[in-house]
């Protein structure tokens, strides 16, 4: 009895999760195709796909397959690529030198002010204290925006170099070569300009991936000591990436759900306990830091937004500290079964295919509301509808050939490799998770490396396939 109910859970967990994210792809991949989902300030839009739209698909596929041909063909070296990054996004900092606005805004002030005036933000806020407070030892190694702007730079490379190594262990017998890889990661322009959005999007994905890479890269199975500081490690790493952005909560889940299946359940005590620790430690500091008692926005407000039926789950100005439970319960008995239905599929989509990580709004922002530090040749015509239209078609053929491929290597995975699993069920925790809550394609940023792995892999099975066609002709 207990090895059928083992076998079951192993199946939900293994191939259930792998067709569950394979059905996903494949439908932002046909929706991509037939419409365009976009973002104006708190409201959701759809409209139909242009020529254009097509044509942008056609371009940015062919710049893309020209770039693994000469890769291949002048044998670039990887640190030719991260070097070449690294100058771009140096450019980009000096020439687009936005000025901390909105959420940013709030906590480079406070950060710069060693946590002294306006600082109910952060007590209403409090998912942002940690993120105040690593911006806060930055701004004291240098007190500069800038300085922000280049450690999430640098972040991006690492996120890059770790992705590698977690693709490579994934799929060893692949023919995909490190600069492919390199190349295909950090073309991705939403994420290049989320550079200039000096927030807690960047260093959540570096500590997730982190937190993934050290599970599953370092080997020390045949060492207890040494693995159980590889689960210390892990469990920094997780409880960084959750204080910076709550929903890596999900991350901690995927990963006792890995260690459950691998029966390494000293490491999962060791994790819990490392994680109890470090949220008491982090919870006495917070304490110190912002003394008042004041009321903080509860989950519930974020939950009834979430479910909101006329803005889709966006901001609607209904946030407050007053919302409780039975608020929430009552709102969702509003809908019928199917309006519920209904209403999270058009959710679901417009998060899974909006495919800018709101970019425009963040990264650029409006001019109503933004502000540069000196004017440069193209803040002088970065608001313009060209550029705008450009910028946001260059994004979406991006994510959408990215979403093509990984839809090709996810349905290609082994369900038995549990390592390979982490990665779906984080995927499966955010559709869950973001179905209830409120509505941001922000809030997915965290994701794109693991779409980025499955779609190389997914580059790797066509490859293949077209080598073994050839081979037999």
């Amino acid at each position: 009895m207990k090895k059928r109910i083992y076998l079951v859970v192993n199946f939900i967990f293994g191939t259930f999760s792998k067709y569950f994210i394979w059905i996903l792809l494949c439908a932002v991949v046909v929706g991509m195709l037939i419409s365009t989902s976009y973002y104006i300030p708190d409201k959701a839009v759809f409209r139909a796909n242009t020529l254009l739209d097509y044509f942008s698909f056609l371009i940015v596929s062919l710049f893309i397959i020209l770039g693994f041909f000469l890769i291949d063909k002048l044998k670039i070296k990887p640190s030719l690529l991260l070097s070449l990054y690294f100058i771009a996004g140096t450019a980009f900092i000096l020439l687009v030198p936005l000025e901390p606005f909105s959420d940013m805004g709030a906590v480079y002030t406070i950060a710069r002010n060693g946590f002294h005036g306006n600082t109910d933000y952060l007590v209403n806020n409090s998912n942002n204290i940690f993120t105040t407070m690593v911006m806060f030892i930055l701004l004291r190694i240098n007190d500069s925006f800038v300085t922000l702007k280049f450690v999430q730079l640098l972040a991006n490379l690492l996120i890059c170099v770790m992705s590698y190594q977690i693709f490579r262990h994934l799929f060893p017998d692949v023919s995909i070569n490190k600069s492919i890889f390199y190349y295909f990661f950090l073309l991705n322009f939403s994420v290049f300009l989320y550079i200039n959005h000096v927030y807690n999007d960047i260093l959540a994905t570096a500590f997730t991936v982190g937190s993934i890479y050290a599970l599953i890269c370092f080997d020390f199975s045949n060492n207890a000591k040494l693995r159980s500081f590889q689960i210390l490690i892990v469990s920094v790493c997780s409880f960084y990436a959750y204080s910076f952005r709550p929903n890596c909560l999900i991350l901690l889940i995927a990963i006792l759900i890995y260690l459950f299946f691998t029966k390494r359940m000293l490491d999962i005590l060791i994790l819990l306990i490392s994680w109890i620790g470090l949220a008491a430690g982090f919870s006495f500091l917070s304490a110190q830091i912002l003394p008042e008692t004041k009321e903080q926005f509860p989950i519930w407000s974020f939950l009834q937004m979430g479910i909101d039926k006329d803005s889709l789950g966006f901001q609607n100005g209904s946030h407050a500290t007053s919302w409780q439970s039975n608020d929430f319960f009552s709102k969702l008995t509003e809908f019928s079964l199917t309006d519920f239905i209904k209403f999270i599929t058009k959710k679901n989509f417009w998060l899974w295919t909006e495919g800018t990580y709101q970019a425009r709004r963040y990264a650029i922002g409006y001019p109503e509301e933004t502000t540069f530090a000196y004017e440069t040749f193209i803040t002088k015509q970065l608001y313009s509808t060209t550029a705008i239209s450009i910028i946001e078609k260059l994004q979406r053929s991006y994510y959408f050939i990215t979403m093509l491929f990984a839809a090709v290597g996810t349905y290609h995975l082994n369900p038995k490799n549990k390592e390979s699993r982490i990665l779906l069920h984080l995927i499966i925790g955010f559709v869950i998770f973001y179905t209830f809550w409120e509505l941001k394609s922000r809030y997915i940023y965290t994701l794109y490396p693991i779409f980025s792995i499955f779609a190389l892999y997914g580059v790797a099975v066509i490859q293949q396939s077209r080598q073994k066609y050839t081979n037999r002709k």
